[in-house]
């Protein structure tokens, strides 16, 4: 089993595009019919570069959906932050 690649400012943003395509293949497919291949493909990588970056397809298929719970809760973040607080939007009234 090979060790997956350390996360460096070089390589992040290929990292990221990995595990974006990797996340909305899990959403598409499934966990179990979601390939290296496949999201080797939609990220416009190689297989090797992805298990290069992740080690296995289990490793990735974790960190991929580690990947859309925080992008979730960063976008929920930023909406909520959005939204006048209650005391706020009383006092408007």
């Amino acid at each position: 089993m090979a060790d997956p690649a350390p996360a460096t400012e070089n390589n992040e943003a290929r990292r990221t595009q990995m595990l974006r395509a990797a996340a909305e293949l899990i959403c598409e497919r499934g966990f179990s019919e979601t390939r290296i291949s496949d999201v080797a493909k939609r990220a416009g990588v190689s297989s090797a570069v992805v298990i290069c970056h992740f080690g296995t397809r289990d490793r990735l298929l974790v960190d991929a959906l580690r990947y859309a719970e925080d992008s979730f809760y960063e976008a929920a973040g930023r909406m909520l932050s959005e939204v006048p607080a209650v005391r706020d939007r009383l006092s408007l009234c």
